[in-house]
């Protein structure tokens, strides 16, 4: 509920994430024959809407998270000051490891502007920039962040963004056709040594299982199967750094069954 007066701005400086979830459609009608993952994508969302924390520890960490959820699309923002940058990459690598590892992918944007957000309603010139970036640059399952975004990024402490988060703590990447994402792989990067790498275990072979699967089952439609195979290839990076001994399998593609053998 918002309390503002006709006095006050409309607009307040924040950074909003906006997070597509492509072939919706098709996981409604799936989730018909599949109880499990209908429950499953209704407890995420319904996570997401109430504002839980995606872990414990996590409920200190935000400076005022906002979030909503409509049809195949999701909108999380949060102010725009350090705690709330860091919370906002959080929510949404977890968030994006979460729907992973039920077999759903995202695609999405994020940028810092000008933003209203309350219970009922979120609009403004932040959420316009977060979806062109969805919708016309994403392209693969990745969240792509603006330059604002990225630039302030680049002024956190790294070290103080571990020791707070402990292991997990959100990352951004560069792609190799330029755009900088949000590595929602990065706590898999780290698996050996991390405090949490029995629960990160069990959540990454979830994650491989469901790519590898999604992967033989696009065989049939190039145009999903190049979205997949980006989505192979990040994963296969990933695991490739961390070697044989931390036990994450790489991603086979049908076509070269004998590549990672």
């Amino acid at each position: 509920m918002s309390n503002r007066t006709d006095s006050e701005p409309i607009y307040a400086e924040r950074y909003v994430a906006f997070i597509d979830i492509p072939g919706f459609s098709e996981i409604v009608r799936n989730s018909i024959s599949s109880a499990e993952q209908a429950t499953e994508l209704v407890r995420i969302l319904e996570r997401i809407s109430s504002r839980a924390e995606p872990l414990e520890f996590d409920k200190s960490h935000g400076d005022d998270f906002r979030a909503q959820s409509f049809s195949d699309c999701i909108v999380v923002s949060e102010r725009a000051t350090q705690a709330g940058l860091e919370h906002l990459l959080f929510v949404v690598a977890q968030l994006q490891l979460d729907l992973l590892a039920n077999r759903i992918l995202t695609r999405g944007g994020i940028a810092k502007g000008k933003l209203y957000h309350t219970d009922k309603i979120v609009l403004g010139p932040a959420l316009i920039t977060a979806y062109q970036l969805e919708n016309t640059i994403a392209a693969y399952p990745r969240v792509i962040v603006d330059r604002a975004t990225h630039e302030d990024y680049n002024k956190l402490d790294v070290a103080a963004l571990e020791n707070k988060f402990t292991g997990i703590a959100p990352r951004l990447r560069y792609d190799e056709d330029g755009p900088v994402f949000a590595d929602f792989l990065a706590p898999f990067r780290n698996l050996g040594t991390s405090p949490h790498r029995e629960r990160l275990r069990v959540t990454a072979q979830s994650c491989h299982a469901a790519i590898q699967s999604q992967v033989n089952d696009s065989i049939y439609d190039p145009r999903i199967y190049k979205k997949l195979r980006w989505m192979a290839l990040y994963w296969n990076g990933m695991s490739m750094s961390q070697g044989a001994d931390c036990g994450l399998e790489h991603v086979k593609f049908p076509a070269m069954a004998n590549l990672y053998q």
